[in-house]
């Protein structure tokens, strides 16, 4: 899929967003096992990645601090510091049944 241009964009509907009921924040193994199955019910992801920001001069993040993966109706947070939730997304990240729309903030 390519990438949409502006004018393309102009003539897509509205999105209103997700009700705060629709955004998952993954804590547990359970949940982060039927965030999965729902996930893998579709073929288009949306990805985005959250770090906590760097106050001082020459600091280096250690993040993503946040992985986010969401479907037109759902989105679901992945605290990294659950490695094993986050560990378990790993086949979702790799894109090979999905295909992923990144937002890239320049």
């Amino acid at each position: 899929m390519e990438r949409l241009t502006n004018e393309q964009v102009q003539f897509l509907p509205m999105y209103d967003g997700l009700s705060l009921d629709n955004i998952i924040v993954v804590t547990q193994k359970s949940d982060a096992i039927s965030a999965i199955e729902e996930l893998k019910k579709h073929s288009v992801l949306g990805f985005d990645t959250e770090s906590k920001p760097c106050f001082k001069k020459g600091e280096i993040s250690d993040g993503p601090h946040l992985i986010q993966l969401s479907t037109k109706a759902k989105a679901y947070l992945f605290p990294t510091k659950f490695f094993d939730n986050f560990a378990a997304i790993e086949g979702i990240l790799s894109g090979q049944d999905h295909e992923l729309y990144l937002d890239l903030k320049v």
